[in-house]
Order: structure tokens, then sequence, then C-alpha cells
């Protein structure tokens, strides 16, 4: 919108405009020219403008008081101020009524366009951003019968969409817990997929509760079918993880947003079914889906419990061994596999009954731990030997404990030495030469935690200490001691483990008997 007492002033203004709009290769539309502040206030209701562009001399509503009026009444609005006078005193006004930028007439080109580039960006980052917010309101629900609405249908003027649900290979392997999801940044995976679309083509990334899948969407111009492959190849590279490529179950295309909801479901339990072990996938949501015949069926649950009652150990593991042989001849998902493991344990429990009920809810926990970092069913069977002797005891030989009673203390050391330092999985495989699944297990047989359970209390504790040794230490240089580049995040985590705020644990230290 440009807004000036001169018609001549507006005239010359919205030629630059253009001219500029057909340089930068960027459609510049001018949706209203008023001669007055009032009159401006009267059209942005009708003429919904992402930025104002206004004179400060004018009679009855100046430039001032138009921006402090649009702050107001519509604070996503950008306003730029342009002016005969470069006095201070505007400017400072301009700067109190959240002015983007104040130009001095006669306005300069090279000037107008670093603007106008300004404030491109800004909008698409705010159309961006709006846009998400829609989409989380229409998957939690909260959006319905709204989607008519003019304004939501200019923020979203594809020709189409996909949408894509994506196994979290980051989550799966170093899950970064406690991290709240808007804290996950998509942006260098949105630039690498925006090389791949066409321009005005835009995408979203958006993770799930349980942080183990990523749903994506595409709002697309172009719903060619032959261009899709590429693009769907291009998704699996940038959401791979240390070379490990994630599954993808995705749809069709489809024109209408309220689809999503119910796409987003199927695509949930879709992509659950068809997780493998070693094995990424994509495949279509509609493509058919046989469940390969992988089964523990009931003659081998009476061969095991057999073999468990006679105690024979060499039996059991080779029973054990071809049980993950044919699961991985018959590319069986994990989903089956998990299933699989848990009645194997169970059998273990009912024959053996050295675990309590709540000891066998952790063997749960840490064969689903197993299933999603494994990377191969030798992997998971390695592992899975591990800690059967480590809760049973079947094998009764032990001889090995001392070895990894040995590893996991350099373990605990080599932490405590580098607390501040980045400490994925990764690193520790990287450094000590073992699996993942290896140190899972250490950490689950002498910490009883997972090992992010188990450094995400360490540091919580070492910062409580801190607090009180040195209470006049900064949260801000607590955090950074302990391995947290973010202040926010450290205070989240610091509040969920501790049940209290960094600020009440030491308003809790000075209390008397605490």
């Amino acid at each position: 919108m440009l807004v000036d007492d001169d018609p001549f002033s507006i005239e010359k203004l919205r030629a630059r405009i253009l001219q500029l709009s057909e340089q930068l290769g960027t459609v510049f539309e001018i949706v209203s020219e008023c001669y007055s502040g009032q009159s401006a206030l009267e059209q942005m209701p009708l003429t919904n403008p992402d930025t104002v562009f206004t004179d400060i001399q004018m009679s009855a509503v100046n430039g001032i008081e138009l921006a402090k009026a649009i702050q107001v009444r519509s604070p996503s609005v950008h306003v730029v101020v342009i002016s005969a006078y470069p006095m201070f005193e505007y400017a400072r006004e301009a700067m109190k009524a959240n002015v983007v930028e104040y130009l001095l007439k006669p306005v300069d080109t090279a000037a107008l366009r670093e603007v106008l580039l300004k404030l491109l960006d800004m909008n698409r980052n705010h159309s961006y951003n709006r846009s998400k917010e829609i989409l989380h309101g229409i998957l939690s629900g909260a959006l319905e019968g709204v989607l008519e609405n003019g304004a939501v249908q200019a923020i979203f003027p594809f020709k189409g969409y996909r949408m894509l649900l994506i196994q979290n290979v980051e989550a799966l392997y170093d899950v970064r817990l406690l991290m709240p999801k808007s804290d996950v940044d998509f942006e260098p995976m949105r630039r690498e997929l925006s090389e791949h679309m066409e321009k005005r083509e835009q995408c979203w990334f958006l993770p799930s509760d349980d942080r183990k899948s990523i749903l994506l969407i595409f709002g697309l111009f172009d719903l060619n079918p032959g261009r899709f492959p590429p693009l769907l190849q291009a998704t699996q590279q940038c959401c791979a993880r240390e070379g490990v490529l994630p599954t993808i179950v995705y749809s069709g295309p489809f024109e209408r947003l309220e689809e999503i909801r119910a796409l987003h479901k199927r695509l949930f339990m879709a992509l659950s079914e068809r997780i493998g072990i070693g094995k990424p996938r994509a495949v279509a949501l509609e493509a058919e889906f046989a469940e390969p015949a992988a089964q523990f069926s009931a003659t081998d649950e009476k061969r095991f419990v057999l073999l468990l009652q006679k105690r024979d150990v060499p039996g059991l593991k080779r029973s054990i061994s071809d049980l993950f042989d044919n699961w991985e001849q018959q590319d069986c998902t994990s989903m089956i596999a998990e299933i699989n493991l848990k009645r194997i344990v169970h059998l273990f429990e009912q024959q053996y009954r050295t675990s309590s009920v709540s000891q066998y809810k952790t063997l749960e926990t840490r064969i689903e731990e197993l299933v999603d970092t494994c990377r191969t069913f030798g992997e998971l069977k390695e592992a899975f030997f591990t800690m059967l002797d480590s809760a049973f005891q079947f094998a009764g030989e032990g001889s090995g404990d001392g070895d990894a009673r040995q590893l996991f203390d350099k373990i605990e050391m080599y932490i405590s030495s580098n607390i501040g330092q980045p400490l994925s999985l990764q690193t520790l495989t990287d450094h000590f030469h073992v699996s993942r699944t290896v140190i899972c297990n250490l950490f689950r047989d002498y910490s009883h935690k997972s090992y992010v359970e188990y450094l995400t209390s360490l540091r919580m504790k070492i910062a409580q200490d801190l607090m009180r040794d040195y209470p006049k230490m900064l949260n801000k240089e607590i955090a950074e001691i302990v391995g947290y580049t973010d202040q926010n995040y450290f205070s989240h985590v610091f509040k969920t483990v501790t049940e209290m705020s960094p600020t009440k644990y030491r308003e809790s230290l000075n209390r008397p008997g605490e």
C-alpha cells in the first residue's frame, strides 16, 4: 500500500517499485494507493497489505500516527516511512512506532532496492511461520471450518500437496531427551529441498510428539508424477544421518488441506508397519504391503519351553540364532522383531522366575531401544544375547563381565572428563571403537538407565552442585560447563529433571533445612 497526499510522489514510487520488481524477478503487487492516513486505515482491512509505504507530512493523520495505528491494529504489517526531513525527532518517533525503514526523499533507487529485498525476506519468513501455524492447527483439529477464509487461501496458493512421514533416524540413534519439538531446527533441510522445487513452492517439516517420525508436507504448483521421484530421493538423502537412510511412507497428490489430518493418521500406521532393520524403504501409502510371515510360531514356543526347562544353553542359542537368520531372510520389520523378542523374554521370565514385573517392563524397554538402534540383524542378535545373559545369567558364563565393567568404568571417566563437550552416542562409539548397542547395553546393565538418561542426570547433578558451591555463577555459565549451549534448553531440562526451575532451586538452597 502506498500512502501520500501528493499523487505525483505516489506515481514515482509506484514506477520505481514496479521497475525493481521486474529487475529482481519478483512480483511486488501494489494493492492500494491512498491519499491520506485516514483513507489508508479504512482500506487496510479490504486490501490486506503486507507492507505500507507512507509519507510523514500529511494532513489529518500523518505518517507516524498511521504507523502507530497500524502497530495496534495489524502488528504483522510492516511500515516504511518516507520523509523529506532528515530530523532526529521524526526518526525516533518512527522507531517507537516499530517502523521497518526510514527513507529520505528523493528516494534513492539503490536504497529502495535494499528495502524491498529486506521486506521480501521478512514477508517470506512471516508467511512461512503463519502457514506452519495453520498446518499445526489443522493437524490438531483446531482449525476445522476456517480453511475457506480468503486470507488462509492466499497463504496456500498451491495447486496441490504431497505428504511424507519420515523415520527420524537422528532420534533413533541419539535421542535429544526432553528437547521441545519447537526447538528442532529443520531450516537447513528445508533450504536443501528448496533447490529441488519450483519458485514459490514450499515445504514444511513438522515433528511428531514421540519424536520418532517427521511429517513433511510439500505445497506444489506442478503435480506431474514424473517430478516426484527425484524430490523423494532428495528428501531421503537430506534426512539421512551418518549414512543411515530413513524409511519413508508418502501419499499421492491431493488438493484440499482438510485431508492432511486423516492422511497423517494413515501414514503413521503405515510407517510403523514398514520400518525395517538396516533396510530403508520409500513406499507409497496406497501400495500393497504383505507382512512377512516371520512370526514366532506356537511350535517355536514349545521348542523354547523344552530347551528352557532343560537349561539347554547351546540349544537356546542355536534356536535364537536360527530365528534371527529367518527374520533377516524374510525381511522382517522392526515391529514384528520387537513383538517376537518380547515373547522370548517372557518365556525366559516364566522359566527362570528371576525378574519382577518392574524388571520385566525394563527388559521390554531395552528391547524397544535395541530394535530402534541396531543397524543389522547380526548386531541385534549379539545385543539380545548380552541382554539375556545379564538379566537371567542363562549362559552361566559371565567370564567377560569384568571386561565389560572395565569398559563401562572407562566410559564413565571419559564422560566426566568431557562433560562440557558434545557427547553423542557416535562420539563414544568413535572413541571406544564399539557399537551403539554395546554402549546401550553397558548403561542399562551398570547404571540401570539409558545412555541419554544417564548423561542428562549427571549433567543436572553437576549443575546443582555448581549452583550450591558457586551461588554467584550465572545459569548461562553453568549451562556451558555441563554441555548446553542454549540456556533456555538447559533450563527446560533442569526443570523436567529436578521438578523446579534453576531460579527456584537456587531459592531453595537459601531456605533453612533445604
